[in-house]
């Protein structure tokens, strides 16, 4: 079997694992994607990959963290429930946008006529997202904004670096000693930034991917959420979480307090639960990446 094709099948039966978040895991994606990456043009260390039906700038490191790009697989049951949703929507927020995928996909839905506002801090990865976005971006309403999104507002500082797009903010602080370019974000909450717009809340969808950084996410948007409740799809990781010093009892408490339905996304496939609470404590007590669809 070819060396592509047992990196394939690895993906799919340690998907969401803690074997994705070992180190040899991941140094086997990066040879895999630095195979792969020989046949696509990188310029200036960015790539494009045609993933479902969109032409994707992003940095060719990110291929070693996400060769699903390359397959077309990327999150695959979590964004065919995005799709299949999108009509419900007047306005997506993207948080954690990274280069836009989730946005993207809602600019060249036909079935998506609303607004979009995406949130990225990392000025690299937000000039690819600008880029990206205005590939797609037509007659809907596209807001872009560089601010990392948690509990309280704010500066903090982070790394300045070649670091891979998807390694957290908090992963980069802790790099701060060997790296020389540091850069302050401006931090914000979801509560300040919405409540302070002119959008429509009663129709909205938030996605949330901050590696590990979710409970953050979630406590700095408690008025939104109990007074809109509107729908979420929320990454939920144990590992992640612990890495940058967050737990989840409080922010699934408000999750439980809130909504009333819990579609799971896990290793082992797709289930509900109307236990909210209970099931985000149960999901943070086991190791693997899940991805929950919350909603009333």
């Amino acid at each position: 079997m070819q060396f592509s094709k047992v990196i394939q099948v690895t993906r799919y039966l340690f998907k969401n694992s803690f074997v994705q978040n070992l180190a040899v895991t991941t140094y086997l994606y990066e040879i895999y994607a630095k195979r792969v990456s020989k046949s696509l043009d990188v310029v200036n260390g960015i790539v494009q990959i045609h993933f479902r039906g969109l032409d994707v700038e992003m940095n060719v490191d990110s291929l070693g963290v996400e060769p699903s790009f390359i397959e077309g697989t990327f999150e695959k049951r979590e964004i065919e429930i995005f799709l299949s949703k999108l009509a419900n929507y007047d306005l997506i927020v993207d948080v954690g946008a990274n280069v836009g995928v989730y946005s993207l996909l809602a600019l060249n839905s036909p079935h998506f006529q609303g607004s979009i506002v995406a949130y990225e801090p990392l000025l690299e990865t937000f000039k690819i997202l600008q880029r990206n976005v205005n590939k797609y971006q037509q007659t809907k309403t596209v807001s872009l904004v560089q601010k990392a999104v948690a509990d309280t507002v704010g500066f903090i500082e982070i790394v300045n670096s070649q670091i891979p797009a998807s390694v957290s903010i908090e992963k980069r602080q802790n790099l701060s000693e060997i790296r020389s370019s540091i850069a302050q974000i401006q931090v914000t909450t979801l509560d300040i930034e919405l409540q302070e717009s002119n959008f429509d809340l009663s129709r909205a969808f938030i996605k949330v991917d901050v590696e590990g950084a979710e409970p953050l996410v979630i406590l700095g948007a408690r008025g939104i959420l109990t007074r809109i409740k509107p729908d979420l799809l929320l990454e939920v990781s144990k590992l992640n979480s612990e890495n940058v010093g967050c737990t989840w009892n409080e922010a699934a408490q408000l999750l439980g307090e809130n909504y009333s339905h819990c579609l799971i996304i896990g290793p082992r496939g797709i289930s509900q639960s109307t236990l909210v609470y209970e099931s985000i404590i149960q999901i943070t007590s086991k190791s693997g990446i899940h991805t929950l669809f919350l909603s009333n």
